[in-house]
């Protein structure tokens, strides 16, 4: 039996905290082995989304001579083109990081963990109630 994709394609982050934080959140590009990192400034109380991101797998093209059309009736038919063909890819999410001011810069980050493909990960940024301060990310369940 094949086991279950475990991934998150986007993330949805909320700032609960009085001060803004600058989230990251970073995307695997395994088409170029490499990672892709997208960063946005919350403000308190307010959320943003990092959509997916789309990895081009490339294409192909194929003459044909005759080609129905879906569109059009079914016996209507376009002559001398070509069909081509995009692969597109998800690039799964790999980690959420938030860095917040405190005398010196500080990062708290997060792997997600899932046990499914899931399409929108909700992430909340909290202050920590302990004396040395600084924020904690946890994922929320759905």
């Amino acid at each position: 039996m094949v086991p279950t994709p475990q991934l998150v394609y986007s993330v949805e982050v909320r700032n609960d905290t009085r001060t803004p934080l600058k989230f990251k959140v970073t995307y695997d590009n395994s088409k170029d082995k490499t990672e892709m990192t997208e960063e946005h400034v919350v403000q308190p109380t307010k959320s943003y989304l990092f959509k997916e991101k789309l990895l081009d797998m490339g294409g192909w093209q194929q003459p044909v001579s005759l080609l129905p059309l879906l569109s059009l009736p079914m016996n209507k038919y376009v002559y001398g083109r070509r069909l081509r063909w995009r692969l597109q890819a998800v690039a799964p999410v790999v980690q959420v990081a938030v860095e917040w001011p405190s005398g010196s810069l500080q990062q708290q980050v997060l792997k997600p963990k899932v046990d499914r493909v899931v399409k929108v990960l909700k992430v909340v940024a909290t202050e920590n109630k302990n004396s040395s301060g600084g924020v904690t990310l946890r994922q929320q369940k759905d």
